[in-house]
């Protein structure tokens, strides 16, 4: 009977774990990891692999480090490889923990307006805050509001520490940043500025009576005021509802002619008129903009 040998050779895998540093922290967290290995043969690389699909070859296994940003655990992955082509693979779920950092946010209400809006006027200076902040689901513990003067974030007029305050600021145009800094129940800090912009107030009369006579006194109708000056209308009705004057220049008032029907030049009778005045400000920008449109009766004597 004949009989054969076969020479069989085989390598024991290495011992190997995965240790770290910085392992959890609000995000993003930097984490560095080691490769703890225990053999007897060549180990010509490591290649670490991470949940987020990012992969690192580590030539000298000397170890690497990685930015994390996924909320949550993250799991890590080693590969040893060995020059006898021999492979030992371990993992650590879990071994990263993001705390996940407030989106910060808020909304300003100043006193006499409509709703939500960074603007407000000299007349209006009292604004009350309304944090809006995103948690992901981890409760806010500390906010912290700083209120700067205007257009310079290195002079403070106040602070608040409570989650929707009220403040009252001075009563002079300009651009006031507000700041906002939040601190979750795991120490996770964020924060944001948003400017609240003080602006002129719209201020405007329109009489009630003129006497178009010729005497120098009262001779005109129309408005007076600070801010009428753009998209500017100004129209005149009689009792049937047809326009008899209108203009488009803030500059220009009523004297009771009859412009719009016949020559043109006829003084309008005693009574009562219908006028409605249509225009923009300067004095209101950005969201607080908006067309006003007003209505009224005028009553001409002569």
């Amino acid at each position: 009977m004949a009989v054969d040998s076969v020479q069989v050779t085989y390598y024991i895998k290495p011992s190997v774990s995965i240790s770290g540093n910085n392992l959890t922290g609000c995000a993003p967290v930097t984490a560095t990891f080691a490769a703890n290995i225990n053999s007897n043969y060549n180990i010509t690389g490591c290649l670490w692999r991470f949940e987020d699909g990012e992969i690192i070859y580590d030539p000298s296994c000397s170890g690497v480090s990685k930015e994390f940003n996924i909320p949550g655990g993250n799991d890590v992955y080693l590969t040893v490889i060995e020059s006898n082509g021999c492979q030992t693979e371990v993992a650590k779920p879990s071994m990263v923990v993001v705390h996940s950092k407030p989106e910060v946010n808020f909304y300003m209400y100043p006193e006499g307006s409509f709703g939500y809006s960074n603007y407000t006027t000299v007349l209006y200076p009292t604004v009350q805050f309304v944090d809006s902040t995103y948690t992901f689901a981890t409760a806010i513990t500390d906010w912290e509001w700083t209120f700067f003067g205007n257009s310079d974030t290195s002079g403070i007029l106040g602070y608040a520490d409570i989650q929707n305050p009220v403040f009252v600021f001075p009563s002079d145009t300009g651009t006031y940043p507000v700041k906002l800094e939040v601190i979750n129940q795991q120490g996770c800090k964020s924060d944001t500025t948003i400017n609240l912009i003080i602006t002129g107030d719209l201020s405007f009369y329109i009489p009630n009576a003129f006497t178009p006579d010729g005497d120098g006194t009262n001779d005109f109708f129309g408005p007076e005021g600070i801010g009428i000056d753009e998209n500017y209308q100004l129209m005149i009705f009689n009792r049937w509802g047809q326009m008899i004057w209108h203009n488009i220049s803030p500059g220009e008032k009523w004297n009771g002619v009859v412009r719009d029907l016949g020559d043109g030049t006829k003084l309008a009778q005693d009574g009562v008129y219908v006028w409605k005045l249509i225009f923009k400000t300067s004095l209101l920008t950005g969201e607080s903009e908006r067309r006003y449109i007003k209505y009224g009766i005028v009553t001409l004597l002569k």
